[in-house]
This record gives C-alpha cells, sequence and structure tokens, in this order.
C-alpha cells in the first residue's frame, strides 16, 4: 500500500556493464520513518539513493516513491528547471551551490 510504504523497492538491482552495484534489495520505509543506508564503501548505497531519486534507470526490480515510477513521473530531470529551496527561494537547480 503505496499510501503506508513511501518507497517501495523488490528486488531492485542496477548494473553498470559488467559490474553490479544493487543486487537484489528489497525493503519499504514506513509513512513518518527516518531511514538510510549503511554499508561499506561500494555496496551500493549512493546508486540506490540515485535510482530512488530518478537520476539514474532501475536495471531490473521494481521501485516506486510515492506510489509512482521515478524515471516516468518524476518532473523533467532537466538540470536547469526550477525548484524552491528549504527557505523558501526560488533557484536553479546546480547554481545555488
Amino acid at each position: 500500500m503505496p499510501e503506508h510504504h513511501p518507497v517501495i523497492a523488490n528486488d531492485l538491482t542496477k548494473s553498470f556493464g559488467d559490474f553490479t552495484a544493487v543486487h537484489g534489495v528489497d525493503f519499504a520505509v514506513e509513512q513518518g520513518e527516518v531511514f538510510g543506508f549503511l554499508g561499506p564503501n561500494g555496496a551500493g548505497k549512493s546508486s540506490t539513493m540515485r535510482m530512488i531519486g530518478a537520476v539514474s534507470p532501475v536495471t531490473s526490480g521494481s521501485l516506486t516513491v510515492f506510489g509512482l515510477d521515478p524515471p516516468t513521473h518524476t518532473q523533467q530531470a532537466d538540470p536547469q528547471s526550477t525548484r524552491r529551496d528549504p527557505t523558501g527561494r526560488h533557484s536553479r537547480s546546480g547554481t545555488d551551490r
């Protein structure tokens, strides 16, 4: 049920050529839960977060964020898209660092 699980991953896999960075990961984040990844360098933490953020496509398995498929339902992943930062100001992605 997506309304109780904002993020759901089933058999999530990410490969870069012959290298598999994330292999068959399963998890569900409960609504209101603080969730994080712990593991050694090269364990696939960043690759998993990039898939959740729709920055990197899923190789196989399924991933839903708020009941949606990230690459299909993300505002065009245009680095020049306008967004609002936490202070309420408008900024251009990539230019506010």
